[in-house]
């Protein structure tokens, strides 16, 4: 049982080759799948993993699952464990608490997650991660923090907004820290249409957050058309774009949206490649009526070809819309796929209020 995540690199959303369909455990201190890539560790690098608690059991499937879930609850509750000896394993811990902010309401069920300034939560692996999420009022509690610098990231986990809220940096003793109110600026927008929610997962599309398996990806469609209004993220978008050709989104302005301009942007949970030389240049394209905004190009995160349905490494583009790009009436927005595949967290049109 690990009763602590804080020494396995990637954060709350990490995932790896450590699923699968029968009987075996895998405890990955550390990998080089789904974004996280190779670590080059400095000589005098050290860090503490564990420890674990390994509970043997018997009786029926169901009995054993309850019974060591009941003991993992109680077991965690016990970190960091009183009876380790070790000057990398500080037991003289508390928790930082806060409130998060958005504009002027709570940032509710806000993803939180703790790691060093400077600290890359995807691809670094030295230091230590903790995470929690807010609750309807915005608090958060993250407990048996070590001591040490921090910044807070955070990102919502449904609704519009797409960046990130990234803190000061601030210093937890062994009593923890309150960090009492951290403000985030609201996005001054207006949502014109979108298709599926901001959380960094593909789960609410076709597909998204399916049993790991290499199916998935075959069963997606080169091409299909979304009708705003009409089409349902559910039923008609598919979690991860992975074949050769046009998605189309279609969507109705009036005069004076139009005559506003805008900004689309689309967030990904992830972006992949295939391997191999041959796909050295995938990418995709956004063509808004025709004529080409920009491209879409990230390193390989290899999510999408190993099975990965809801998330991998987050990426956001955004590209200004003026009002001579736009229609009044009928508009197409067209991602045409050239060997990547995109795992969607996102799409949306936006205007300033």
């Amino acid at each position: 049982m690990p009763l602590s995540n804080e020494y396995h690199p990637g954060g709350p959303l990490k995932q790896d080759l450590t699923v699968h369909y029968d009987t075996i455990i895998c405890n990955y201190l550390s990998s080089a799948h789904y974004g996280t890539g190779d670590y080059q560790a400095p000589a005098d690098w050290q860090k503490f993993y564990g420890p674990w608690y390994v509970y043997i059991n018997k009786g029926s499937e169901q009995q054993v699952l309850a019974d060591a879930q009941k003991v993992a609850q109680v077991k965690k509750a016990e970190w960091p464990c009183q009876w380790v000896r070790d000057t990398m394993y500080p037991t003289q811990r508390g928790a930082v608490t806060g409130t998060l902010q958005l504009g002027q309401k709570p940032a509710s069920k806000a993803q939180v997650i703790l790691a060093a300034p400077g600290y890359d939560i995807i691809h670094d692996r030295s230091g230590y991660v903790f995470s929690a999420e807010t609750d309807a009022q915005g608090h958060f509690t993250v407990p048996a923090v070590r001591p040490g610098e921090y910044t807070l990231q955070a990102y919502m986990q449904g609704g519009s907004v797409t960046d990130t809220f990234v803190s000061q940096p601030f210093m937890v003793g062994d009593k923890g820290a309150d960090l009492r109110t951290l403000q985030w600026q609201a996005p001054a927008q207006q949502v014109l249409w979108q298709i599926g929610t901001a959380d960094h997962r593909a789960n609410e599309f076709v597909y998204g957050g399916a049993e790991r398996n290499y199916i998935w990806m075959t069963k997606v469609p080169e091409n299909l058309t979304y009708i705003v209004g009409k089409s349902k993220a559910d039923k008609d978008w598919y979690y991860a774009q992975t074949k050769p050709g046009d998605w189309n989104i279609d969507f109705q302005l009036t005069a004076a949206q139009q005559a506003k301009g805008g900004e689309l942007q689309v967030a990904l949970a992830g972006y992949s490649t295939g391997m191999g030389k041959k796909f050295k240049n995938a990418h995709a394209e956004l063509l808004l009526n025709g004529q080409k905004l920009q491209d879409i190009q990230f390193e390989n995160d290899q999510t999408v070809y190993r099975c990965g349905t809801s998330s991998g490494t987050y990426h956001l583009v955004k590209v200004p819309l003026s009002a001579a790009q736009l229609k009044a009436g009928e508009n197409k927005l067209t991602i045409h796929n050239q060997g990547a595949s995109l795992l969607y967290d996102t799409i949306l049109m936006v205007q300033k209020k």
